[in-house]
């Protein structure tokens, strides 16, 4: 049964007056009359019943046209939603975020994406960093947020695309039993830490022998005494017996409490944050996504600071 029976049929089902169908459809009247009684024959029922002056739907015509109607608004969304599909208008994007980081700093981005493609779900993914390059390479995360200056960057071996997102504004925090607790920042150097052990978060530096901090340490003199913590539960305990330090992000949860000090040191550098794709994977919403990013950040400055107090 092709598209112009099916037409016809509908049509006349409205109109029930085979001039008008013919005009509507601008075809002449036997036109119609013909491909309304050739697919009465191909279905094997009478759709409508005829005299000289209107015709009228059978019993079977009804239940058909009302069933085709139905079809047909199905059929067209279908192709609506392939076509989202396709073009990366709609469907589902998973974006990787750190192991213990939390998606709020990237509320407006992520609050505007939503707002312009509705249709793309948003699945956030916690991931080790590093599993990142698994991850990346199986598809099981589209989008990984990572930063381009730490130990990732420089050992990816993926050549994996990535488009900058923000800066990571660093830290040093302290619980208030430190004998510096009450100094007042301004004055403060890294150096004043030398004899601290300083707390890692194994996830955010998974080789930290060779990673950020030691090496911040190193650059300024400083033979690192480091403790590693695999949890974040474990991690922010320690922190809370004062028997250490650590160079972190200002939004993790030791922001929020009151027995931390963060204190903004100059020789520690910021970090530069992206969201890295591989450029094997073919879901067409990473594009929308990414092409939103750079949308974003250019009219929030050359970068955003998704971190700044």
């Amino acid at each position: 049964m092709d598209d112009e029976k099916v037409r016809a049929f509908l049509t006349l089902a409205e109109t029930l007056n085979f001039t008008k169908t013919a005009s509507l459809l601008h075809k002449s009247q036997p036109v119609i009359s013909r491909q309304i009684l050739n697919m009465e024959q191909e279905l094997g029922f009478t759709l409508f019943i005829r005299d000289s002056r209107c015709c009228e739907l059978t019993a079977a015509g009804t239940h058909f046209a009302e069933g085709l109607r139905v079809f047909a608004s199905k059929y067209n969304s279908l192709i609506n939603e392939c076509i989202q599909l396709q073009s990366g208008t709609s469907g589902i994007l998973k974006i990787g975020m750190h192991s213990g980081e939390s998606v709020g700093h990237y509320h407006a981005l992520f609050s505007g994406f939503q707002a312009l493609f509705p249709h793309v779900n948003i699945e956030f993914v916690d991931f080790r960093l590093k599993e990142v390059n698994k991850l990346l390479q199986s598809g099981d995360i589209d989008v990984a947020n990572l930063v381009l200056n730490g130990n990732w960057y420089m050992k990816n071996k993926y050549n994996f695309k990535y488009v900058p997102s923000g800066i990571r504004h660093i830290c040093l925090y302290m619980h208030k039993t430190h004998p510096l607790f009450n100094v007042n920042p301004d004055t403060l150097s890294v150096r004043d830490f030398a004899n601290d052990t300083f707390f890692i978060f194994a996830p955010f530096e998974p080789d930290y022998e060779n990673g950020p901090t030691c090496k911040f340490l190193l650059e300024n003199g400083i033979t690192p005494k480091v403790k590693l913590f695999e949890t974040l539960d474990s991690y922010i305990m320690m922190m809370e017996t004062g028997q250490g330090v650590t160079i972190s992000s200002n939004h993790l949860s030791l922001t929020t409490s009151r027995d931390f000090h963060k204190v903004y040191i100059d020789e520690i550098p910021a970090h530069e944050e992206a969201f890295a794709w591989h450029p094997q994977n073919l879901n067409p919403s990473i594009n929308m996504f990414v092409n939103f990013v750079r949308k974003y950040t250019s009219q929030n400055g050359v970068r955003f600071d998704p971190y700044y107090p």
